[in-house]
């Protein structure tokens, strides 16, 4: 099975703001887009819309939803540890492994 990447530069253009990621970072830990809009004075469809522009220009899901809350998905994990290192200036960003949004799975980290 050939190993397919997605090159995330390409990807994401100018439609992926910042905002955007720091919206998800908020709703990772927070484990609800409810309690994650009440942290960031938004409204829940605001947050929810901003995770959906996320998922749609990456094209894959980074959370996974339940009537318990979020849990972020091993994509997830993966893009929060790029980002670092990306806006840290410690690499340039890195050639990730694509997760299509029908077979994302949960990465448990204990």
């Amino acid at each position: 099975m050939a190993k397919v990447t997605m090159e995330w530069e390409s990807r994401l253009g100018r439609r992926l703001r910042v905002r955007d990621l720091y919206i998800l970072s908020a709703v990772a830990r927070s484990g609800s887009m409810a309690k994650a809009a009440r942290e960031l004075a938004m409204s829940q469809p605001a947050v929810s819309e901003a995770i959906a522009n996320l998922e749609h220009i990456l094209a894959v899901r980074l959370l996974d939803r339940s009537p318990r809350g979020v849990e972020p998905t091993i994509t997830r994990e993966l893009l929060d540890a790029a980002c670092k290192s990306y806006f840290v200036g410690e690499a340039p960003m890195p050639q990730l492994p694509a997760t299509p949004k029908s077979s994302a799975r949960r990465m448990d980290v204990h």
